[in-house]
């Protein structure tokens, strides 16, 4: 119901209605002593589920009144089909007529069973795009050549946590003699007076390659801890 196609169909089937009920009351308004009591309960009915259909259609709350409407429309197509067949073959025109015109009632209301009983979901089937996504790769006879082994990505590990500072005692005598080049650059803790801050490519001297944090020596002579997955050791030298 809430595509255009389907919202000029129904308003088109409203104003069907409208022009059928109103045939039908004439012609019984014209044969008034010929009519049968339960006809103007029926016409009744009937002008009662035109205006809630096209007041349902106007205010585009189908979905909020479908099954009622479903329901009602059960119920009017067989007091309708009954008017037909009391009034069809009568000899008075004006009873014609309004046989006629619930003719019209009758066509309108099974189009109103397809507009609001009959649902398409548009994420029922995949659209155009998604099944070329899906077959445009794999070709009869030509499988997909793309390797599916993901390759490795290397990531700098991060440095030690401070939470737990290294509690290695600098001594102004060690030697360091182990030169050793930075691989990223590394800002130290300023909580941490041990630590050493340095710039990616910059050389040290470290004291010895012994656990996660190692005692290094800048070439400003500047001794201090560097984390050691932060460092390598310098080739040839």
């Amino acid at each position: 119901m809430s595509a255009p196609p389907a919202k000029y169909l129904a308003f088109l089937s409203c104003t069907l209605a409208i022009v059928g009920w109103i045939i039908s009351l004439v012609g019984l308004c014209a044969s008034a002593a010929w009519v049968r009591a339960v006809s103007w309960w029926i016409i009744v009915y009937e002008l009662g589920l035109v205006v809630l259909v096209c007041s349902v259609v106007w205010a585009d709350t189908q979905r909020a009144y479908q099954s009622l409407i479903l329901a009602l429309i059960a119920v009017s197509i067989p007091y309708a089909t009954d008017e037909i067949v009391s009034y069809i073959d009568t000899a008075r025109p004006p009873l014609a007529a309004a046989a006629a015109g619930y003719i019209v009632l009758v066509v309108t209301k099974f189009c109103w069973l397809f507009l609001f009983g009959v649902h398409y979901d548009e994420n029922s089937r995949p659209s155009f795009l998604q099944q070329m996504n899906q077959t445009g790769v794999h070709k009869a006879g030509h499988p997909p050549t793309m390797s599916s082994t993901p390759l490795p990505v290397y990531m700098p590990s991060p440095p030690p946590s401070h939470d737990a500072p290294p509690t290695v005692f600098i001594s102004p005598h060690t030697e360091y003699t182990i030169p050793v080049i930075a691989l990223h650059t590394y800002e130290a803790n300023p909580d941490d007076p041990n630590e050493l801050s340095f710039n990616k490519g910059e050389t040290m001297h470290i004291h010895e390659r012994k656990g996660s944090w190692w005692q290094a020596r800048k070439s400003n002579g500047t001794v201090g801890l560097i984390p050691s997955n932060y460092a390598s050791r310098r080739r040839g030298l």
